[in-house]
């Protein structure tokens, strides 16, 4: 009698498991299927891929035996489905190969940051300690065998169940009607685990072609010009997420460009906008000169750094950036630094972008004539404190640590819209450094500087950093600068004075492909002169015109799409 009773307290306690951890695998799939916005195509749109869910959860029950093996074969992709639904419920769309991309190229320290930026770690140690306690469940039950009727039953009805819910009727624009394509989009944002698998294997195989797996570089076909024994040095500097607005020397009211505001032979551009509001969007074009409209990671097919080593430069790269994120595009330099500790990166580590200007002295001294070389900073990502020297807090007025402290414990964002005008004057000391140097240099000399992006900030948008689905207009609207010494503009005069009349233009981040292409003066089959700053044929793109490669699916977007557009068209003078 006793060892009954005791067999039946274990059936019991069996039987609770695995509901409770069936319970679990369907949480996902609750949440994605009623929260994703799946209910847009239609009442029932939902529960269509509510079903789905269910059907692919129960599909290996075809295959395997027991419940034990049933609920650790689906653990992986249940230990994900946080995160999963985390990117669908922010970017109503599932991850693609942009998402895994800044997963793979992402350090150590800049996911912590993002993890804390939107107070992540309690729902993630919930989500591992809810792991733990299934993962020991399904281990407790043992043998179990599933019932062979479970079996038949899901043998009988998947394929009739599948073909009955991609025929199901959805509400489209023309109506409620049949559109299997319309379905089979929804399914991937509000079913789980097929939306999972979906994701993993497209972008992996997305990657793989970003990686150069598949596709090879393809030569330009470049050659200098003029062959001169003037010696030519052009040194490229890529910031990041600086946004136009905080530039005094663009209006700001804030002086935060004093360095930049006293050189002689700088030119402002006012009115320039990236292709992208994340930098594995916006550096990929900006160094391919790949329009947005046609832009993906398999289009890359060569770099400006390729352009220049073909007609003869000596080309240098000087990063302040994660290594891993030239993997997206391949820069292929004949001399790479990057000077800053990238294994040793913590949350308490700063990485100020002056480091840089020890390896510029070096490859400065290099005895190739002909110079071009790029310098990749940290700018003002967040975290920004992270991006200032000791002494670098100067608008936030305190040390490092207490101005971290005051940005976690306020909601205004005040102190971090003040720690990040700290970075923008960084950077107009670190380019007022790089041009007292160039400006020593024999020859023609130039130094450009544009950012990868802009960025939003909670004092002004009601949010911080980049790279949101429904995005604002700051993490578009960037600053140009291009400086040139006596010696450049006197030799190409009539260069100088067609970019001098095309700061007030507007002018999309890819089109400093084909203008430093010019001022190298590379010529090369693909060269475009409706972009290039330097030619009379430039044509600028009207700003509503403007197209964008804007996070999340990485979709092709317009300025207008902006979420505070209609206000932040105002300053811009460009509501009509």
């Amino acid at each position: 009698m006793v060892q009954k009773t005791s067999l039946m307290h274990k059936r019991a306690r069996h039987l609770w498991m695995g509901a409770l951890n069936g319970a679990l695998l369907l949480t996902p799939p609750l949440v994605l299927a009623f929260a994703s916005g799946a209910a847009r195509l239609g009442p029932w749109a939902p529960v269509y891929g509510l079903l789905l869910s269910v059907l692919v959860l129960a599909l290996p029950v075809l295959v395997v035996k027991t419940w034990r093996t049933l609920f650790l074969l689906h653990l992986p992709l249940l230990a994900l489905s946080p995160l999963f639904v985390w990117y669908v419920l922010n970017f109503s769309a599932p991850p693609d190969e942009n998402a895994f991309a800044v997963l793979l190229t992402s350090s150590p320290a800049e996911v912590r940051g993002f993890v804390q930026l939107f107070s992540l770690q309690v729902p993630l140690s919930l989500s591992v300690a809810v792991l733990a306690v299934y993962a020991v469940q399904a281990v407790c039950l043992g043998s179990n065998p599933i019932p062979v009727s479970l079996r038949n039953a899901v043998r009988w009805l998947s394929i009739p169940l599948l073909v009955l819910l991609l025929w199901m009727p959805s509400k489209g624009p023309r109506g409620i009607g049949v559109d299997v394509g319309e379905n089979v989009h929804s399914y991937l944002t509000s079913s789980y685990p097929l939306g999972g698998l979906i994701s993993i294997v497209g972008g992996l195989e997305g990657n793989a072609h970003a990686l150069g797996l598949f596709e090879k570089p393809e030569p330009y076909g470049a050659i200098a010009n003029a062959v001169s024994a003037t010696p030519r040095t052009h040194i490229l500097v890529i910031g990041e997420s600086a946004r136009a607005d905080r530039f005094h020397i663009f209006g700001y009211a804030r002086q935060t460009t004093p360095e930049l505001e006293h050189l002689d032979g700088l030119l402002a551009f006012k009115r320039t906008y990236s292709t992208g509001n994340l930098t594995l969007l916006a550096v990929p074009m900006l160094m391919t000169g790949i329009a947005p409209a046609a832009y993906s990671p398999q289009s890359i097919r060569g770099t400006l750094i390729d352009l220049a080593n073909e007609a003869g430069y000596f080309t240098a790269w000087l990063s302040n950036q994660n290594i891993a994120l030239y993997k997206i595009f391949r820069p292929r330099p004949q001399v790479w630094r990057q000077p800053a500790d990238m294994g040793n990166w913590s949350d308490n580590h700063a990485t100020p972008d002056d480091v840089l200007l020890t390896p510029l002295d070096d490859v400065l001294r290099d005895e190739h004539p002909h110079k071009f070389i790029v310098m990749h900073t940290y700018g003002s990502h967040w975290d920004y404190t992270l991006r200032l020297p000791d002494d670098g807090f100067h608008f936030s007025g305190r040390d490092r640590a207490a101005v971290r402290a005051a940005i976690r414990a306020e909601t205004s964002g005040g102190t971090a819209a003040d720690a990040y005008d700290d970075t923008i004057l960084h950077t107009d000391f670190l380019l007022s450094q790089i041009i007292r140097r160039a400006s020593r240099l024999p020859g023609e000399v130039t130094v450009t500087y544009i950012p990868d992006h802009g960025e939003a900030l909670m004092a002004m948008e009601g949010r911080v950093t980049h790279g949101f689905r429904d995005f604002n207009v700051s993490e578009l609207h960037i600053p140009l600068l291009v400086w040139a010494n006596p010696a450049f503009k006197t030799a190409h005069a009539a260069q100088w004075q067609a970019l001098g009349a095309r700061t007030g233009q507007v002018v999309s981040q890819d089109a400093v492909f084909y203008t430093t292409a010019s001022m190298l003066g590379i010529e090369f089959p693909a060269q475009d002169p409706r972009r290039d700053l330097t030619s009379p044929a430039f044509r600028p793109v009207p700003v509503q015109q403007l197209q964008f490669r804007i996070a999340g699916s990485a979709e092709l977007r317009r300025l207008q799409d902006a979420v505070d557009w209609p206000k932040a068209c105002k300053p811009l003078n460009a509501c009509d």
